[in-house]
C-alpha cells in the first residue's frame, strides 16, 4: 500500500476539528431543513438509502426517521470507541459512540481541555457541508443548551460545546438526550452512558494510553494485520472496531482483494494496482461492471456516482447489490485512479438481512472524503512547490 501515514493523520479532526469559531466563518442557510433524517429506514427494513447530490432541497421538510415526538430511540448495542491521535503522537480527542435502533449514530467526544462534542450521524441525509443551524440541546428536559450545530459532513451534525462538566454529568446520570432544531426533534435513550462516559474520561486522562480491548481501535497484530498506512486511513476515516481477516492461506491469484477487514457487520476490502497510460477511469469502472454483475448468482443492480476530477485524482463512488434467493447483499464501491496511474478500490459489503445498507455506504463515504482532502492538500512533499 502506498497511503501515506503522515497526510491521512492530518485530516483527523472528525468531531472535535468543528468548532464555534468555525461556525461564525459559514453563510447561513437560506431554509430550515429536517436536520435529523430523510426518510431514513430503521435497519430492519433493509432499504439502501438513494444517493444523491443536493437532496436538501430549499422549502423541502422532509420526514424524520420514523420518530415521533417524544419516542426515545433506543441503542442496539454497547458503546464502543476510544481515541484519536494527533500526528504528534499526542492525543487529539476520545471518543465514544452507539448505534441506535432510529438507524442514527450518536457520537460524544471529549479532548485534554475538557470540551466537549455531541455528533450525530444521519444515514442518507444529504445536509450542505459547513452550515450550521441552531439547536436546543437538554438532558431529561431539565438541564438546557442553546447550541449551534454544523454538519461537518453531508451526513454528520456536530454540535459543540466547550468545556461543560454539568452537560457531561447530565449525559452520564440521565435518562433521555433531546436535539431540537426549529423543524424538527430527536431524542435518544441514554442506556449504558454511564460506563462510556467513565470509560472515555479515563482516557482523555491518560492521554489516549488505555487498555486495547477498552478502545477496541487497533487490532492485534498477527495473520491477516492490516498495514499502518491502511489503518490509519480508516482511523481518520472513523471506521473503528477493525477485525483483520486473514488471506494467508488463500493463493495469491484467489484473493479477492489485497486486505479484509471486518466492522461490525460491514466487510471492507481494499485492492490496489498499477494501470496502463491509456487505461480510464470510465473502462476501468465499465470492467468492474461486468466482472461484477457477473460474479452475482443471482440478479445484479450496478450505479455509479459521476466520475470526479481532483489534483492529481480522478474518484468515482457506486454501489452493487446482488440478490439471491438467499436474500440481498449490498456493496459500497470507492474507485480512484491516479495520476501516477495507480488505481486502488474499496469495497464495503454488507447482507442486508443483518444491517441496513447505509453502513456500508457511510464507510465508504467517509474515505471518499479523506480522499478528496488528501487531494486538494497535495503530499506533504509538494506542498512547498511554486
Amino acid at each position: 500500500m502506498t497511503l501515506r501515514t503522515t497526510a491521512a493523520l492530518a485530516l483527523a479532526a472528525l468531531l472535535l476539528g468543528a468548532t464555534s469559531a468555525h461556525a461564525a466563518d459559514v453563510p447561513k442557510p437560506g431554509v430550515k431543513p429536517n436536520l435529523f433524517g430523510k426518510d431514513v429506514p430503521k435497519p430492519a427494513d433493509h432499504k439502501p438509502a438513494e444517493q444523491k447530490s443536493g437532496d436538501q432541497k430549499s422549502g423541502e421538510q422532509p420526514k424524520a426517521a420514523d420518530q415521533t415526538a417524544g419516542a426515545a430511540a433506543a441503542p442496539m448495542g454497547d458503546w464502543t470507541g476510544g481515541p484519536s491521535m494527533a500526528p504528534d503522537g499526542k492525543l487529539s480527542y476520545c471518543v465514544t459512540e452507539a448505534v441506535f435502533d432510529s438507524g442514527h449514530t450518536l457520537m460524544i467526544a471529549r479532548n485534554a481541555k475538557g470540551e466537549l462534542n455531541v455528533g450525530l450521524q444521519i444515514p442518507g441525509a444529504s445536509l450542505p457541508r459547513g452550515q450550521d443551524w441552531p439547536v436546543k440541546v437538554t438532558i431529561d428536559d431539565k438541564l438546557v443548551r442553546e447550541r449551534m450545530a454544523i454538519a461537518t459532513q453531508a451526513d454528520m451534525l456536530v454540535v459543540p460545546h466547550g468545556p461543560d462538566e454539568d452537560l457531561f454529568n447530565a449525559l452520564m446520570n440521565g435518562r433521555e438526550l433531546a436535539v431540537v432544531s426549529d423543524s424538527d426533534r430527536i431524542a435518544f435513550q441514554l442506556k449504558g452512558t454511564k460506563k462510556a462516559l467513565v470509560d472515555l474520561k479515563s482516557c482523555v486522562d491518560k492521554g489516549g494510553n488505555v487498555p486495547k480491548k477498552a478502545v477496541e481501535n487497533k487490532p492485534a497484530q498477527g495473520k491477516g494485520a492490516l498495514p499502518d498506512e491502511l489503518l490509519s486511513l480508516l482511523a481518520t476515516a472513523g471506521i473503528r472496531s477493525i477485525e483483520p481477516v486473514s488471506l494467508d492461506n488463500v493463493a495469491l491469484d484467489k484473493r479477492p482483494a489485497d486486505y479484509l477487514w471486518r466492522s461490525g457487520p460491514v466487510m471492507g476490502s481494499v485492492r490496489q494496482h498499477t494501470v496502463g497510460d491509456d487505461a480510464t477511469m470510465a473502462e476501468i469502472s465499465r470492467i468492474y461492471q461486468e466482472a461484477m454483475t457477473k460474479a452475482c448468482a443471482g440478479k445484479a443492480a450496478m450505479t455509479y456516482a459521476d466520475a470526479e476530477a481532483l489534483p492529481g485524482v480522478m474518484l468515482r463512488t457506486g454501489a452493487v447489490d446482488c440478490t439471491t434467493e438467499r436474500g440481498t447483499v449490498h456493496a459500497a464501491l470507492l474507485l480512484y485512479l491516479t495520476d501516477a496511474r495507480l488505481f486502488t478500490m474499496f469495497a464495503h459489503e454488507v447482507d442486508l438481512r443483518d444491517a441496513d445498507a447505509t453502513q456500508a455506504d457511510r464507510m465508504r463515504d467517509r474515505i471518499a472524503e479523506v480522499i478528496r482532502e488528501l487531494a486538494l492538500k497535495g503530499p506533504p512533499g509538494d506542498r512547498t512547490k511554486g
